[in-house]
């Protein structure tokens, strides 16, 4: 049973692609079965920001969290993560969509 909504991580490969990670929190360990598999999000300090709008338009989120990260004597760890607040089902107009952009950083 999903313990928090649906999450995706994207990490970019060498030629240019991504690996994609999707799935949802659980609150008990789950096996692997049936093409789906346990991971875990990395632990550590984490900068956030909510986006509100459509997907194609989240860069700047991202922008703004490497900046804050480098601000603060940082540098990014590892590949962010979103997790989909909203639903476009449930919101149809993707100007009120809500993601939280997740990404790990680490102080020099």
């Amino acid at each position: 049973m999903p313990a928090g909504p649906p999450f995706a991580r994207y990490r970019p490969e060498p030629d240019g692609r991504f690996h994609v990670e999707a799935g949802f929190p659980v609150g008990t360990a789950i096996e692997a079965a049936d093409g789906v598999r346990p991971s875990t999000l990395p632990a550590g300090p984490v900068v956030e920001t909510v986006h509100v709008g459509s997907y194609d338009t989240m860069e700047p989120a991202y922008g703004a969290l490497a900046s804050w990260v480098h601000e603060h004597d940082g540098e990014l760890a590892g590949a962010a993560w979103e997790v989909y607040l909203t639903s476009p089902q449930g919101r149809p107009d993707p100007g009120t969509w809500c993601t939280e952009v997740v990404q790990p950083y680490r102080i020099h």
